[in-house]
C-alpha cells in the first residue's frame, strides 16, 4: 500500500501556527511499545523519511 498524493491545492494553503509562550508546558504522547527516547529509523512512522534515513 502507498500513501496517497497530496491535494492539489496544498500549494495555495496557508498552515496554522500558534505562538506557545516559553514558560509552557508541554506533552509528549508516544506507544507503550518503545521508550520516549526510541528513535525509529523504519519508514514506517509518521514523520519518518520514506527511505528509512
Amino acid at each position: 500500500m502507498t500513501a496517497p498524493l497530496p491535494p492539489a491545492d496544498l500549494h495555495t494553503r496557508v498552515p496554522e501556527l500558534l505562538v506557545i509562550p516559553a514558560d509552557t508546558d508541554l506533552h509528549r504522547f508516544y506507544t507503550a511499545a518503545y521508550e520516549p527516547i526510541y528513535f525509529d529509523r523504519s519508514d514506517l512512522g509518521r514523520f519518518n523519511a520514506p527511505d528509512g534515513s
